[in-house]
């Protein structure tokens, strides 16, 4: 018998538009390494230390948000003019 788990887990690519598929398997080994290597916890505690010490995940999403209205015109996609320039 199976253990219920999918083969395989859909997760999004570079675009939209793509997905990659994430093996059951290769998804364990994955999280397995980031919990047992000291690296990952290290690089997380330093993290967390940086974000508190600049106000947190509440300011990291405003930056984002003022980030995303600033920029919108440069993240979309170039246009072609009629001319086809």
């Amino acid at each position: 018998m199976g253990s219920g788990l999918p083969a395989a887990i859909v997760v999004p690519a570079v675009s939209e538009s793509r997905e990659k598929h994430l093996y059951v398997p290769e998804f364990k080994a994955k999280v397995a390494r980031v919990l047992t290597e000291p690296g990952y916890r290290e690089t997380a505690r330093r993290v967390a230390g940086l974000m508190r010490r600049y106000g947190g995940a509440p300011e990291a999403a405003d930056q984002i948000e003022r980030f995303a209205a600033a920029c919108h015109e440069c993240l979309r996609p170039a246009r072609m003019t009629e001319q086809g320039e």
